[in-house]
């Protein structure tokens, strides 16, 4: 996970196309390396950071004026993905088919969610300063809603993120409607990679 977190912005700068590029908000090429890249390391985060793209995507669909454009490169991007995380996919589909010996373990998800603290910084924790860059960040947002569309987005759906992978969300009636989770989201501080 921490080599898909330092990988992490480089996709984000997806967003950057998505936001600022009116013609051509997604460059399929560059989207589907980065993407690939991520699942050779750690495929549950490219997961994450595509669901993170999500609300960007549909802000540049409707402001593109190449929606048709826009929507043929997602699919370049997607199928290039597809075939270069092949030995990925295709090697969990072999093995989850047949194999009931080798099943990820399960995690209780209310015990493995972002931690705040004062002195720690490991992934699943984040500093009490972190927090409060995170609150006047937010607080500056607000305060300058119309400047920029690329630092409210980010703002706020980096906020939204954190706050789905802390212990506000309740973590234990998911896991009891959802059991599967305990096994295949695990922990739910990695959405961070998101944020």
């Amino acid at each position: 996970m921490a080599w898909d977190a330092a990988l992490a912005p480089y996709a984000m700068m997806q967003v950057l196309y998505m936001i600022n590029d009116e013609r051509k908000p997604i460059h399929w090429l560059s989207l589907a390396l980065i993407m690939s890249l991520i699942a050779q390391v750690h495929l549950l985060s490219t997961v994450y950071i595509a669901c993170t793209f999500v609300p960007f995507a549909i802000y540049a669909l409707v402001k593109t004026s190449a929606k048709k454009q826009m929507i043929i490169d997602f699919f370049k991007a997607l199928g290039t993905t597809l075939v270069l995380t092949a030995n990925v996919w295709g090697g969990l589909l072999v093995l989850y088919s047949h194999n009931k010996i080798s099943l990820p373990n399960q995690y209780n998800l209310y015990y493995h969610v972002v931690k705040y603290k004062k002195f720690i910084n490991l992934h699943g924790f984040l500093l009490i300063s972190m927090v409060l860059l995170l609150i006047f960040q937010l607080i500056y947002v607000l305060t300058h809603l119309r400047e920029s569309v690329l630092n409210t987005m980010v703002t706020i759906i980096a906020l939204v993120i954190l706050l789905l992978a802390s212990n506000l969300m309740p973590w234990a009636q998911i896991q009891a409607h959802f059991p599967s989770l305990k096994s295949s989201l695990q922990f739910p501080y990695r959405l961070a990679v998101g944020a």
